[in-house]
């Protein structure tokens, strides 16, 4: 079912894990053999993470204070290098992505195994920008709560560019990225904003 993915991931750490699985009162038969399998595996060293159950729960609890119409509509189920958050809806037809950069939602019509062999296979995972900002940033590898998030936000007219990257820790700059986005979001186009003090 996952051979393309396999053939071109390979698992470089993986976590111990409890068995976590009745944390969720229901989930799709293939995620709970998806994660059962692969939760808490870190594969081509940080590139991208699978969630554990417990894990899952968190960031699906974190990721609907920021966006609440997904409130009980979604099951994190792995995320990148980048700290984006990759969810499969209910149905197990939808596969949602979440992106701190811009905090912004994106969805694609998709299936689980679809989605792993298709589009992270196909490069959604941008691997060759991926290498090079982990070069930049003198790392060989990202650890499990590690991302490679920007220095200057997307939206605070930040460059996309290899330079504006650093090491963080996940949920930081998750909580870091939202508060700040919530802050400045209503202010009128053009706004000078001449710092951030952070607290």
């Amino acid at each position: 079912m996952l051979e393309p993915f396999l053939k071109t991931f390979n698992i470089t750490s993986k976590n111990i894990l409890e068995d976590d699985k009745h944390l969720f009162a229901s989930i799709p038969e293939k995620l709970l053999e998806f994660m059962s399998v692969f939760g808490g595996s870190t594969f081509n060293n940080g590139i991208y993470r699978i969630h554990s159950f417990a894990s899952s729960l968190q960031w699906s609890i974190r990721l609907t204070e920021y966006f609440p119409d997904y409130k009980n509509q979604i099951f994190p189920f792995g995320f990148d290098w980048m700290s984006r958050q990759f969810c499969l809806n209910k149905d197990n037809k939808r596969i949602y992505m979440f992106d701190p950069a811009t905090v912004e939602d994106f969805q694609l019509e998709k299936g689980l195994y679809e989605f792993h062999n298709e589009d992270i296979v196909g490069g959604v995972l941008a691997d060759s920008l991926f290498r090079e900002v982990l070069s930049f940033c003198r790392l060989k590898m990202l650890n499990y709560n590690e991302c490679l998030g920007y220095k200057i936000p997307l939206f605070l007219n930040g460059k996309d560019v290899v330079a504006n990257h650093e090491k963080l820790d996940l949920e930081v700059y998750w909580h870091l990225s939202t508060q700040i986005y919530n802050k400045i979001k209503n202010l009128p186009d053009g706004t000078r904003i001449d710092n951030i003090v952070l607290e």
